[in-house]
């Protein structure tokens, strides 16, 4: 199981002779991937956090399949979860017995992360803890000055420290000096090591420096130890590691509050070059390779490879990394907001990238005054997929747009009026006020909230599909599928909880059926035998649904139905409608599509409370 906390009230009886313990016992595993840096982090450090900190240290650790030099490795983590040696199962004769069990660990889906919004903890609590552990110093990167900045500026002699991680067999740099060299030469303070060792020593050399530069694999789990933005530089071999970069250290890192920059390298870098011809598949096409399986991909892409940088070319991923220290006036979205009256014959003065780069534009004359604030977005890119529109759109709007209680005016560029219309009821959920179309308006438009002037330029966006992160937002995933129901006035909050055997006759649900959506699809990954799968669900007790085409009424059968049955794609995003503990059946199609199923589908499902089944 995945975790299993096992309470017993009364005396532990036992007719051997027993060792009794006052406090509660984790058991957990050191088999599985142990000797794997990244597996050792996801699959055991960061459940056994989750699972044993609220104990703070009055809990014992008993053990299977006990590893001694693992316990050793991290036993600067285990005694700051533990006040108590730990027992090795394997190994005692005598009965043990302790006022509560913890089975198995706490284990959060995705890699090297916490959902705050299901545990207490977050991944920046994590490495709070591991710098207590290791008694690391630095919080914060270095802050870099700077041109135009005070002359007197603390960190004006010191370089950002560069971390280059070589690696022994596998994936390594063959011009390791060479990069090191070049880094120097562009002020940094370049140092070269090898994940190992004491982890006290490695961990405390992470936390010194100011940029983590190392190909794809598990050394780079040593992100945990870096300050606060800190950058990572994740260099993805050839071959289609992207997904691999993006969920095992993109998406983690971003987490961590660190800045992230990769750098695909091209198959000329690669020294699979050297053993194969320039037109061999290997070379040329990797996805003919990835769907022989994940033993083949890995055999070729993850143990036959190393690097060999092209310096020119990756000279200005290292320039954008100094760049991202000195925290540039760039982000996601901002909230641009000016003191005083509107002159609109003065010029405008904007900052943009660099702190020397200005021009001056003169202002044409207000003509219509709001006293409200403003979004602005586009309606173009993906607009017409039903996830993107969701995942892109509406999500980030929500999010930028709800704290505004419906006084908010929406500016949209390249706006289709269809898509409007489609989202309607949304959009009058979040603005009490009529679109408008900046591409069809010639008039100059000042929004202001009593003396200041507020417009929102772009959309606030979580980078993971269909989710949103209630540390880093008010809000929730649950919180958007609540304002979903109120939009389009859905009835519906809990699944129906059928009766089991042995229960009450007279329960109000004994007569219901539960409700059936199979999502049909006109062109590809569509059903060829829908009727049949309809009639083996009516035989099994499914009551079939058949949807409208209006938004609100398509929201409103989905609302209605028990189970969503789909075959990967866009239309499965509504499940946004469904209600609490309601299943979502997503048939994965074959190619290999199951980093897309997971992480598309699967954990946004179980964000939203939903059951999930593939």
């Amino acid at each position: 199981m995945d975790h299993k906390a096992l309470c017993a009230k009364g005396r532990c009886r036992s007719n051997e002779p027993a060792h009794y313990h006052s406090i509660p016992a984790v058991i957990f595993s050191t088999s599985g991937y142990i000797g794997n840096h990244f597996h050792e982090f996801t699959d055991i450090i960061i459940p056994l956090f989750l699972t044993s900190r609220q104990f703070n240290g009055q809990v014992k650790f008993v053990v299977s399949e006990m590893r001694p030099w693992w316990i050793s490795k991290y036993q600067a983590i285990l005694s700051k979860l533990s006040n108590y040696e730990v027992l090795n199962i394997d190994k005692v004769d005598q009965v043990h017995c302790f006022t509560c069990v913890n089975v198995g660990l706490k284990r959060y889906p995705k890699e090297l992360s916490i959902d705050p919004q299901k545990y207490s903890y977050s991944i920046k609590d994590f490495r709070s803890f591991l710098r207590d552990s290791y008694s690391v110093k630095r919080v914060n990167a270095i802050k870099l000055r700077e041109e135009g900045e005070d002359e007197n500026n603390k960190n004006k002699k010191q370089q950002p420290r560069l971390l280059i991680l070589s690696r022994r067999r596998t994936r390594s740099f063959t011009n390791t000096a060479e990069i090191a060299k070049m880094a120097r030469s562009m002020g940094f303070e370049a140092i070269v090591m090898e994940a190992g060792g004491s982890m006290s020593s490695f961990a405390n050399v992470v936390n010194s420096c100011d940029v983590l530069l190392g190909v794809h694999g598990a050394g780079l789990t040593n992100i945990v130890f870096l300050p606060e933005n800190a950058v990572l530089i994740q260099i993805v071999p050839h071959g289609g590691f992207e997904w691999l970069a993006k969920y095992d250290f993109e998406l983690p890192s971003k987490d961590m509050g660190l800045k992230y920059l990769d750098y695909k390298i091209s198959a000329e870098e690669s020294t699979l070059i050297q053993q194969y011809p320039q037109d061999h598949m290997i070379i040329k096409h990797p996805p003919s390779i990835g769907k022989l399986g994940w033993e083949r991909f890995k055999s070729v892409y993850l143990e036959q490879q190393n690097v060999m940088l092209d310096l020119n070319r990756f000279r200005p991923t290292l320039q954008k990394a100094l760049e991202l220290l000195q925290q540039k006036l760039l982000m996601d979205h901002k909230a641009l907001c000016a003191k005083g009256r509107c002159r609109s014959n003065e010029a405008c003065k904007r900052m943009v990238a660099k702190g020397n780069e200005r021009w001056h534009e003169k202002l044409p004359q207000c003509t219509q005054h709001h006293s409200i604030p403003a979004v602005i977005l586009s309606t173009s890119s993906y607009i017409g997929n039903h996830f993107h529109e969701f995942t892109d759109t509406i999500i980030p709007l929500f999010l930028t747009s709800t704290q505004f209680n419906g006084q908010v005016k929406f500016g949209v560029s390249e706006m289709r009026p269809w898509w409007i219309s489609k989202y309607q009821a949304i959009l009058g959920k979040l603005s009490n006020y009529e679109v408008l179309n900046i591409g069809k308006d010639n008039q100059v438009h000042w929004f202001s909230e009593t003396l200041l002037l507020v417009v929102n330029v772009g959309l606030k966006r979580y980078p993971k599909d269909l989710s949103i992160d209630p540390q880093k937002y008010s809000y929730s995933m649950k919180d958007f599928r609540s304002f979903l129901r109120d939009s389009y006035s859905l009835k519906r909050v809990n699944a129906i909880k059928l009766r089991e055997e042995g229960e009450d006759e007279n329960n109000k649900n004994k007569n219901q059926q539960p409700r059936l959506l199979i999502l049909s699809r006109r062109r590809t990954r569509s059903f060829t035998n829908t009727a049949e799968i309809a009639k083996m669900a009516r035989s099994m007790g499914f009551d079939e649904a058949h949807p409208g085409g209006s938004m609100s009424s398509f929201a409103n059968v989905v609302n209605s139905c028990d189970v969503i049955l789909g075959v990967h794609g866009a239309g499965l995003t509504n499940i946004v409608f469904l209600h609490e503990n309601a299943v979502l059946i997503q048939v994965v199609p074959h190619g290999g599509f199951q980093w897309l199923t997971k992480y598309d589908f699967e954990l946004p499902s179980k964000d939203m409370g939903l059951k999930y089944l593939d």
